[in-house]
């Protein structure tokens, strides 16, 4: 048995459509998409000049700002696949529901590093609150 029958068989299993497969593809790929519009509209100042000792320190510093791409993008591609799993099954068998199901995805990567922010700010409010508490105690 080879690797293409072993997915075949898996997706049989699954009872997955054409549909649910291109969403678990495709999901991530537009949630990225819509993280790296995100990285270039909001993160970045374009109003500023770029400096020119930015070119220099580029070529001692593209690791770190490799790496935060990376993730940057990776906590996106993840919301488009839990927002993919979601819609698994549900959607109709129709174009027009998998591409409004896919701009959905692009829309909730441009925003997952909001909700990402947002959700931090409140747990290390929780934290905080809870190591003054038990200070009192």
């Amino acid at each position: 048995m080879d690797y293409i029958e072993l997915v075949e068989k898996v997706i049989d299993v699954l009872g997955l459509t054409t549909i649910d497969i291109v969403l678990i593809v495709f999901s991530p790929i537009m949630a990225a998409m819509g993280g790296y519009v995100h990285l270039h509209v909001v993160i970045r100042n374009y109003s500023e000049p770029i400096p020119e000792s930015f070119h220099k320190s580029w070529k001692d510093n593209y690791r770190p700002r490799i790496n935060w791409l990376i993730g940057h993008l990776s906590i996106s591609a993840i919301t488009g696949l839990c927002f993919a799993f979601f819609f698994v099954g549900t959607i109709n068998s129709t174009p027009g529901a998998l591409f409004r199901v896919l701009a959905l995805a692009t829309l909730a990567g441009y925003s997952a590093h909001s909700i990402w922010k947002s959700q931090e700010n409140i747990s290390i409010k929780d934290f905080s609150n809870y190591i003054e508490k038990s200070k009192n105690d």
